[in-house]
């Protein structure tokens, strides 16, 4: 059995695609996000999983995690953010 990726290996390779991809980073922080390149959505990196906030509601507080994907160390980088695309359709622009 092949020993799982530790979360900041799986959050670092989402991130890195998301970069390739057009999106920003608010480093520096507690809890550092991801902006899309509309700046409609943001992907809070929390330390062990990814929440989101979209419109203009993007206060941490209001950040609600990314669907079933509760252990991001369970899919590829790309399954993640296919699946990520998916449940929030409406907020991912």
């Amino acid at each position: 059995m092949s020993k799982k990726r530790t979360f900041a290996v799986a959050k670092q390779q989402i991130v890195d695609l998301l970069l390739a991809d057009g999106w920003t980073i608010k480093d520096g922080l507690k809890t550092p996000y991801l902006i899309s390149p509309s700046g409609w959505l943001r992907l809070w990196l929390k330390p062990q999983s990814i929440h989101y906030t979209g419109g203009t509601h993007h206060a941490q507080g209001n950040a609600r995690a990314v669907g079933q994907f509760t252990d991001i160390r369970e899919a590829s980088p790309e399954e993640w953010i296919a699946f990520a695309k998916r449940f929030l359709a409406n907020e991912w622009r």
